[in-house]
């Protein structure tokens, strides 16, 4: 991730060394052609197109004998909405803690293990087929990691901390590796001024993301690895769903950001729908409503 794709290109051996292999026609090479479409480029004040999409999240494999079932429902998705624009996958695409964390049995414990998670998910044949022939967007939630994942764990438990890295390494190569970038944001294309100027600079990778289809917006947030959770009983103000809260305009958070995208959006499609995508519930009921007293300061947290 760290060498430019100009370092690759110097350190790859000379054509000679496999210009041969790759160019060499024989009875069991087959080539095919195959189309794609991208979506329309979008922009500020064209008028928004009908729009259809899919939804889903929580792949759950159950027991081996029911594996097959967990990728039955991904065979009506593309014969019985085949019109539809994209799929949305919000969270949960493979669960790496096959019951939860504080059950062992069929938790992946080795990114290998990791790798054959998704080998398995992705490689069944009714979601195969969806996302051979659909764009799909991807965004992680707990079972990515491991059940009720907070990014606090890593400094309570240091196995975590290699826990996390070895599920970040899969999950960046089998669901973020194909979605939007940084680079693909709105802010690249848009006039900023005064602190919003600072939402054109990233000094570290993030998960969460922004599009458009039809002309409709969409925020992709992601709710699990910036999330902290402080075990404090009544501490409420320390739990951080979208991460903690920036210190300074000039690096600002991911909830600054979602908070100048839906400013942004506004002033620039006006009374357009926009879509928050995210994989963790936190509308419309706020916290202050799970109850009063001990047995509900959990549920808060």
């Amino acid at each position: 991730d760290e060498v430019s794709s100009e370092s690759v290109v110097q350190r790859l051996p000379a054509a000679s060394a496999w210009a041969s292999d790759l160019n060499r026609l024989g009875a069991d090479r087959v080539y095919v052609e195959a189309e794609f479409t991208t979506h329309a480029r979008a922009g500020a004040g064209a008028a928004s197109q009908p729009l259809s999409f899919l939804l889903g999240s929580c792949r759950y494999p159950g027991l081996p004998w029911q594996r097959r079932d967990s990728d039955a429902i991904f065979g009506p998705m593309l014969s019985a909405h085949g019109d539809t624009r994209f799929a949305l996958m919000v969270g949960d695409q493979i669960y790496a803690d096959l019951y939860n964390r504080a059950v062992p049995i069929g938790r992946a414990d080795s990114y290998k293990e990791f790798e054959e998670r998704y080998h398995t998910a992705f490689g069944s044949p009714f979601i195969s087929r969806l996302l051979a022939h659909k764009p799909t967007y991807m965004i992680l939630d707990d079972h990515e990691i491991e059940d009720n994942w907070t990014q606090d764990r890593i400094d309570k438990n240091g196995s975590k901390r290699t826990l996390f890295n070895w599920a970040m390494g899969a999950y960046m190569s089998y669901q973020w590796s194909h979605g939007p970038r940084f680079e693909d944001s709105y802010v690249q294309n848009r006039a900023m001024s005064g602190n919003d100027q600072y939402l054109k600079h990233r000094s570290v990778k993030q998960l969460f993301y922004d599009f458009s289809c039809s002309n409709y917006p969409f925020f992709v947030l992601d709710t699990r690895t910036q999330r902290f959770v402080d075990d404090v009983p009544g501490a409420l103000q320390d739990n951080h769903l979208l991460g903690r809260p920036s210190l300074h305009p000039a690096e600002p958070g991911q909830l600054d950001r979602l908070c100048a995208w839906l400013r942004h959006m506004q002033e620039d499609r006006g009374n357009t729908p926009k879509f928050v995508v995210t994989s963790s519930v936190f509308v419309p009921n706020g916290v202050d409503t799970a109850g009063e007293g001990p047995r509900y300061e959990r549920r808060k947290n």
